[in-house]
């Protein structure tokens, strides 16, 4: 299984979202680089339609090289500070490997981030659907939602 933390340090794994679909966000680091912050307002629109719904939850998640550790005091400061700026009310996580290698979320969902995927995950924890392209997060995700609505 694999652990992700919040910007508190608090250990994350999809046990803690069984019963329930997750979307995930596994490049939630392009945010901090000014790259695709358009995926955020994709993201809002289907938390928003589909979290009150159904449950669903987003959980978006920094992989790969996110920074350094005696850097991540400050870091931790920036990125909160970009989650209160865009308003985003879902969880962001961190793989503690991208402190030091390579990517235990990349590896288990081979995944490319150059394409930021995102991942529908169903209530018992499998793959409902691989999403490549933000544009279509909400229908996609209708999908799956709306026949259970």
């Amino acid at each position: 299984a694999i652990t992700v933390y919040d910007m508190t340090d608090n250990a994350i794994t999809l046990q803690d979202y069984r019963g329930r679909y997750v979307l995930l966000d596994l490049d939630a680091s392009h945010y901090f680089n000014g790259r695709n912050q358009d995926n955020i307002e994709f993201l809002k629109e289907v938390y928003e339609k589909y979290h009150q719904e159904s449950g669903l939850e987003i959980l978006s998640i920094a992989t790969g090289g996110t920074a350094l550790p005696y850097k991540w005091a400050s870091v931790q400061k920036a990125i909160q500070y970009f989650l209160d700026q865009k308003q985003i009310p879902w969880t962001l996580a961190f793989e503690h490997t991208v402190l030091f290698g390579p990517s235990e979320v990349d590896d288990s969902y081979s995944v490319d981030r150059k394409s930021t995927p995102f991942v529908l995950m169903d209530p018992n924890g499998k793959i409902a659907e691989i999403i490549p392209e933000a544009g279509s997060l909400l229908e996609k995700v209708g999908e799956h939602l709306e026949p259970q609505l």
